[in-house]
């Protein structure tokens, strides 16, 4: 399906759903993502949105009950480059590029990401494969398409289509979250 047309189709979606229902979806969720990411010492997760899977709770559960490294991502303007910057709090976040929430200026930049870290992706709609369609910059993809740890896409099951036209710049998910399963990829 084309992702213009999942774009479309996944905001409507997301912005009728009732409150509730989205906080259940959401604590669902962030059930499965403290599992799966328990064995990583290093955690990467952008700061959500009113229309993304929930993240602050996530984000707020590592800084306050792990010793993992924390790292949000920050979009630089003019150049469409996404870097992770350390917080230790979520007082160390603001609103930036875009109106998307992201780390202080005076964050730490970080580019040795280890060898045992994850990145938690943001998207719209994961199909059956592990692709996604996003917000349609291209962030992800080019900073994934370096990244060496573990990919985790998490996605309300309501937004999981059959399958999502993708392209040799797309790099998809080894695992998608839902608040209904765990999809794994290989």
């Amino acid at each position: 399906m084309n992702k213009q047309l999942i774009r479309n189709k996944m905001k409507a979606l997301r912005l009728s759903l009732e409150k509730e229902q989205r906080a259940d979806m959401d604590k669902d969720i962030f059930n499965k993502l403290v599992k799966q990411t328990e064995c990583f010492d290093t955690v990467l997760c952008y700061v959500s949105s009113q229309i993304e899977v929930d993240t602050r709770r996530f984000l707020s559960f590592l800084l306050n009950n792990t010793d993992k490294r924390v790292l949000v991502p920050r979009c630089e303007k003019g150049n469409n480059v996404m870097n992770f910057y350390h917080i230790e709090s979520l007082s160390d976040i603001e609103q930036g590029s875009f109106g998307i929430d992201e780390p202080k200026i005076n964050c730490k930049r970080i580019t040795d990401f280890g060898g045992n870290a994850c990145c938690i992706i943001p998207a719209l709609s994961y199909d059956n494969r592990g692709y996604r369609t996003g917000f349609g910059k291209g962030f992800y993809d080019r900073f994934l398409s370096g990244f060496n740890g573990e990919k985790i896409g998490i996605c309300y099951e309501c937004c999981i289509t059959e399958k999502i036209d993708n392209d040799e710049y797309d790099v998809r998910a080894q695992k998608v979250i839902t608040d209904k399963r765990i999809m794994t990829f290989d």
